[in-house]
C-alpha cells in the first residue's frame, strides 16, 4: 500500500487585512518557487503592483494573482483577494501543495483581533435577545413584581451600537491597501490600539453607569 500524494490545495480564509508589504511577500514566496505571476482585477490586468495605484488608487476591493511554474507543466496557482476574503488554489505538484500551506499560515496571521471581536451577527443576536427579554419582563412586571428591568433596554441598545460598529469596521477597514504599513500615517498604524482603548473606555463607562443605576433603584 502506498499513500497517494495530494497535488491540489484549496482554501478560503476570511478576515484578512492586507497591505502592500503583505502582497509583495506573497508574490516573493511564489517567485522563489519559480512561478510566473500575473496581476488582475475585475477590469484590468497589470504588469506590476506599481501600476495598479495609477489606475485604481491605493484601495482595492478585489485583486487576483494567477501564475504557473516555469519548471513544470500543468501547474497552476490562483490567489484571489476580495475585501476580507482570500482564496487559494494551487494544483500540479507536491511543491505547490506545500506552498499552499505556507501561504495559508501567512494569511491567517493577517487576521486582526477586531475582525473576530466585531462580529455583526453575534452582536445583533445578543441585542435582539436582550431587547426581547426587556419587553417580556417589563410586561410580566405589571402582573407579578415591582422590579424594573429598564437596564436590559440599555444593554440591548449598547449591543446594537456594537453591531453597527462591527458593520462599519468591516466595510471601511477590510480593503486591500497598496500603501506600505509604515506609510499609512499615525491613525492607520495605531488604529487597532486606539480602537481597543476607545471600546474599553465605553464599556467601562457603561458598566459604571449601570452599577450606579442599579444601586439607586434598589435603595
Amino acid at each position: 500500500m502506498k499513500l497517494i500524494e495530494s497535488t491540489t490545495f484549496s482554501e478560503t480564509i476570511k478576515g484578512v487585512q492586507l497591505f502592500r508589504d503583505d502582497i509583495e511577500e506573497i508574490m516573493n514566496r511564489c517567485v522563489e518557487k519559480s512561478i510566473e505571476l500575473k496581476l488582475s482585477d475585475s477590469k484590468y490586468s497589470y504588469e506590476s503592483l506599481d501600476e495598479i495605484p495609477k489606475y485604481r488608487g491605493n484601495f482595492l476591493s478585489q485583486l487576483d494573482i494567477d501564475g504557473k511554474s516555469t519548471k513544470m507543466q500543468y501547474t497552476y496557482i490562483g490567489i484571489s483577494f476580495e475585501k476580507a476574503k482570500a482564496r487559494l488554489f494551487l494544483r500540479g505538484s507536491t511543491e505547490l501543495y506545500s506552498l499552499g500551506y505556507e501561504l495559508k499560515d501567512f494569511l491567517q496571521k493577517r487576521i486582526p483581533w477586531h475582525y473576530k471581536v466585531f462580529n455583526p451577527p453575534i452582536w445583533f443576536c445578543l441585542s435582539w435577545f436582550a431587547g426581547s427579554e426587556f419587553f417580556f419582563l417589563n410586561y410580566q412586571k405589571e402582573k407579578t413584581t415591582t422590579l424594573s428591568y429598564q437596564w436590559l433596554g440599555w444593554v440591548s441598545i449598547a449591543l446594537l451600537i456594537l453591531c453597527l460598529t462591527s458593520l462599519l469596521n468591516r466595510h471601511f477597514n477590510f480593503k486591500i491597501n497598496l500603501s506600505r504599513k509604515h506609510e499609512t500615517g499615525f491613525l492607520k498604524r495605531n488604529g487597532e490600539k486606539i480602537l481597543l482603548i476607545a471600546i474599553s473606555s465605553i464599556i467601562g463607562s457603561f458598566i459604571t453607569l449601570l452599577i450606579q443605576w442599579i444601586s439607586k433603584t434598589t435603595h
